[in-house]
């Protein structure tokens, strides 16, 4: 076996994922069915092996791995990590002076060790060290670094090696300490001729026991019984069919004669590998079913590796009568007659091959050289009662009489190679076309003539149709009543049909050469070939055969293959399942009437029952898919558990790429083993081979995925499968938070400015049409003064006061032109406000002097020049405090108050009256007040509602009564005034 570290191999185990592990005198080996990965030492890594020369290893119940070197350190592998660790002591007690190790059926690892026997459970870390102690005096010399531990079937200690030893485990009842003491040294006795170093001493073995109850040493160097009377074991040389263990597990020994014999419970039988294939074995390992691996030496020590070998629990029976030195059999016909026996047509035998029942071959019709060259071999085989027909390649057609066993010679055409009957019994011969041939008139009948270059390889008939394989890819049909007749290209590639075989539904199977098999429907055209990409073993396919249960068998230039018609699913057999024949031949298959199968070629025929072939390949059990290792970014990736125990794996942020290797062990067929793989049930799959054995991703989406592996059992089904998840972590711009909120956020920040857009396109609007209004406003405050200023000169010229009427009109005019321009400003200076209301003030004084008196009073400090207010706001409340407050009073002279001043720092002018009050000037109104309802207010009012609008503000006025607790409250009158910024 190529890749294993070294030839020589010591121990050979299996761990619970199904690798095999071998200790080799160069390392540590794991191999997998298709590749090997060796472990080694290297002095610069102290997590390496602690020594070059492995020399044992066990895996204990938790699947660990231990390992000995030849330095006699002891080692456990980190499956994890793959790290050697090396393990000096165990529960206190050291192992420097360890010997030998083994796993024991009790679930410990048992430690041989010069000071006792130490046992070591590796789940609860129990340690139980038994002492050497010889209770019957001195305790012997024994060099244990050439015994083995080894147990018999009821778990006793023995030690193997020059001699046996037979140990036992104490406890001291008064002190309750463990002992270990030796029972018996029972000597070996070897049969003559056992010489050299190989026999020197027992070698790998186990101690089992017979029906009798004899304990028997089954040794690679030999089988001993024990010979209690004697104290020794003997060598037995008898007959190993008398053998019969008591065991539930093969037992392997070695004789010197016959090589290495296996016995099995199963069939209570014993199968010997001969000494030229299993040379000198040193250890063998029986895994799985009907599976053995075994390491040799050759003679002078020479190492000579590791061979694998396959036991099948259903036989093929191979067939090879008449077997000649100088060449293989090369079969291209074969058929069993109604007495049982056996006809072969083989091509490089100038002779027919008739086997019968009993297994006697005999030689029939043999040709002479020019025969040969006329005739040249037997090829066709058609059946009649009492009688065989038998074509040759050319010319000839015999008749074989099955009692007398007279040949009649017939030659109905040039070509005899490919027949079949009529139904009316006549032969169909192919012949350039289609020859009929009357054996009883001896005629011939041509009923169908093609091209030269075509050539008919294969007949099938179904009633009156007939079918036939051609070459360039052709089926022909025939119609045998009417004469009609079609060719069907199957295909554009160029290959011949083998051989047709009808399924269900009169479906067709076509064995083809080069492009597999061919399942052609005649009723829709449909064709669909099953290649080696399917299962197939090769694409050179022979000849079909349907079972009992529908399953189409097919011959093939690589073993055989069955399909299953109705889940196309394909089991392949060769030489690991017992089949001898690596190349079959065409026309060479016959099912005989009680369903067993016989298929001819290179080297000869096999038979076999394939009802019971298929049932005891279902009994094989399957292997799980196995992760090998991982690597992130390039780099292999360590986890807290091997990888292979893991089921979800966790991946950094940005590590988007990953490298998965796996594997089925499978040690029979490997390369039969189809696998696919996808990330997550919406992705398509990916197939691929045992070739190629690597899941490579990259650019991964952040999150958790899930990683499917599938591999075809050996029934060609996708059963085997396994799952790991994988959760690539996400910065914070790939979590499904940022992502559901960024949209949303931008959504909220998009619609957040159309609104504010929106909202400022409304307020400059809003803003043009309060501007408009306000000065729609303003412009109705000149009007409605110069209104109420004309009243006062009406009332002057109306009284014949001529000298107030023109002091009256001095005033008015300088006071218009004052009100004008500031009416035509947004703001003006206060001390322009102010002035040109003192001015109105004088003119109302003039014309009311008698009714009030006034004031107007500045906050000291306020810088009437440096502030700008609005203009025309206080105006129309002076006017309204003289027309409805002191207007109303009868019996004095009312105060009109106005001031300034600053308070919170707003600009706050006051408006004090102590006239009649508001709730007398309102019933007082439409008596005896003049002036009507006052307009100038409500202007003003909404005048400053509109400064708030456009200036984002809230001035307000508030009117108050002055005096609440008089008949006459007065009123008072707050402006908060608009100040330029």
């Amino acid at each position: 076996m190529d890749g294993i570290g070294h030839d020589n191999v010591r121990t050979i185990v299996a761990d619970s994922s199904g690798f095999i592990w071998m200790a080799t005198w160069d390392g540590l080996t794991r191999y997998d069915g298709t590749e090997f990965v060796n472990y080694h030492h290297d002095p610069a890594d102290s997590t390496s092996l602690p020594y070059f020369s492995v020399n044992h290893v066990v895996v204990d119940i938790l699947d660990n791995l231990w390992i000995t070197t030849d330095n006699r350190v002891l080692s456990q592998f980190n499956r994890a990590t793959e790290e050697f660790i090396s393990v000096t002591s165990l529960g206190g007690v050291q192992l420097n002076d360890l010997s030998h190790f083994c796993q024991g059926g009790d679930g410990y690892l048992w430690f041989l060790l010069r000071k006792g026997i130490l046992k070591y459970h590796p789940d609860t870390e129990e340690v139980i060290l038994y002492n050497w102690r010889n209770s019957n005096g001195e305790m012997p010399r024994i060099p244990f670094l050439r015994y083995r531990l080894t147990f018999s079937q009821n778990g006793d200690p023995w030690l193997t090696g020059p001699d046996i030893i037979k140990a036992e485990l104490e406890e001291d009842e008064a002190t309750g300490s463990h002992y270990a003491i030796i029972k018996n040294i029972y000597p070996l006795e070897r049969l003559p001729g056992r010489i050299g170093f190989f026999f020197n001493d027992a070698g790998a073995s186990r101690i089992v026991s017979d029906a009798g109850g004899k304990l028997w040493l089954a040794a690679m160097t030999g089988l001993f019984s024990l010979d209690t009377a004697e104290g020794i074991f003997r060598e037995y040389g008898s007959d190993l069919k008398n053998l019969k263990f008591t065991t539930r597990s093969p037992v392997a020994f070695y004789n010197h004669e016959s090589g290495l014999n296996i016995w099995h419970p199963a069939t209570d039988t014993i199968l010997t590998i001969p000494n030229d294939i299993c040379a000198l074995p040193i250890t063998c390992f029986f895994h799985e079913q009907g599976i053995m691996w075994i390491s040799r030496t050759f003679a002078g020590n020479t190492p000579g590796g590791v061979i694998k070998a396959v036991f099948t629990q259903t036989e093929f029976r191979h067939i090879n009568p008449l077997p000649l030195k100088s060449s293989e059999i090369n079969i291209f016909g074969l058929i069993e007659d109604e007495d049982g026996a056996l006809w072969i047509a083989a091509r490089d035998r100038n002779y027919l091959i008739r086997t019968d029942r009993n297994g006697v071959s005999s030689k029939i019709n043999p040709l002479n050289n020019d025969e040969l060259k006329d005739f040249w071999h037997p090829r066709s085989f058609l059946p009649v009662q009492g009688a065989l027909w038998i074509g040759y390649y050319f010319n000839k057609l015999v008749r074989y009489d099955l009692r007398s066993g007279k040949m009649e010679e017939h030659y109905p055409a040039e070509y005899v190679h490919t027949t079949c009957y009529d139904k009316d019994g006549r032969i169909l011969i192919a012949d350039s076309g289609i020859i009929r041939y009357d054996p009883s008139s001896r005629s011939s009948e041509k009923l169908l003539s093609i091209e030269d270059s075509i050539n008919i390889f294969t007949f099938h008939r179904h009633e009156n149709i007939l079918w036939a394989g051609c070459n360039y890819s052709y089926l022909l049909r025939y119609d045998l009543e009417t004469g009609d007749h079609e060719l069907i290209r199957i295909a554009r590639a160029v290959m011949n049909i083998e051989d047709i075989c009808e399924g269900n539904d009169g479906v067709l199977w076509l064995a083809t050469l080069g492009s597999g098999v061919c399942r052609y429907d005649p009723s829709t055209g449909e064709r669909y070939f099953y290649t080696t990409a399917s299962g197939l073993s090769n694409n050179t396919t022979y000849s079909i055969l349907k079972d009992r249960h529908s399953n189409l068998w097919v011959s093939t230039n690589d073993g055989l293959s069955v399909i299953n018609p109705f889940s196309g699913l394909i089991r392949t057999f060769g030489e690991n399942d017992g089949l001898l024949i690596h190349e079959f031949n065409s026309d060479a298959a016959w099912a005989t009437d009680d369903g067993r199968f016989l298929f001819g070629g290179v080297g000869g025929a096999v038979e076999f029952d394939p009802v019971d072939i298929l049932k005891a390949q279902q009994s094989i059990g399957g292997r799980k898919i196995i992760i090998l290792g991982m690597q992130v970014s390039a780099e292999n990736r360590v986890f807290e558990e091997p990888v292979y125990k893991a089921d979800t794996i966790i991946l950094n942020k940005g590590e988007d790429n990953f490298r998965l290797s796996f594997v089925v062990p499978e040690y029979r067929h490997p390369e039969m083993i189809r696998y696919r793989y996808r990330l997550g049930v919406e992705d398509n799959w990916f197939y691929t081979d045992h070739n190629d054995r690597n899941i490579n991703y990259s650019n991964m989406i952040p999150g958790w995925h899930h990683l499917e592996i599938q591999a075809t059992d050996i029934s060609g089904s996708w059963s085997n499968v396994r799952t790991l998840v994988i959760r690539l972590k996400p910065y914070f711009y790939q979590t499904m938070a940022f992502r559901i909120t960024a949209p949303l956020a931008l959504l909220l920040l998009a619609a957040l400015l159309s609104w504010i857009s929106v909202k400022q396109y409304r307020q400059r609007e809003r803003q043009k049409k309060d501007e408009l209004k306000h000065q729609a406003l303003r412009g109705q405050m000149n009007p409605h003064f110069i209104f109420n200023a004309l009243n006062s000169i009406n009332y002057f010229i109306s009284n014949n006061d001529r000298l107030a009427a023109n002091r009256f009109i001095a005033d008015f005019s300088k006071l218009i032109r004052t009100v004008l321009n500031n009416m035509n400003e947004d703001f003006v200076r206060l001390s322009v406000e102010m002035g040109a209301l003192e001015d109105y003030l004088k003119i109302e004084h003039l014309r009311f002097g008698d009714k009030f008196d006034y004031s107007v009073n500045i906050e000291p400090g306020l810088q009437t020049d440096s502030i700008s207010v609005s203009p025309g706001l206080i105006q129309p409340f002076v006017e309204n405090a003289i027309w409805h407050g002191v207007m109303g009073l009868t019996d004095r002279k009312g105060i009109i108050s106005v001031s300034l001043h600053m308070r919170d720092g707003v600009l706050v002018c006051r408006v004090d009256d102590d006239g009649v009050g508001r709730a007398r000037s309102e019933a007082m109104k439409d008596r005896s007040l003049p002036g009507g309802k006052s307009k100038g207010i409500s202007l003003t009012t909404d005048r400053l509602k509109i400064i708030n609008n456009l200036l984002l503000t809230n001035y307000k006025i508030t009117i108050s009564d002055l005096f609440s607790d008089r008949f006459e409250t007065g009123t008072r009158v707050e402006i908060e005034m608009p100040v330029a910024n």
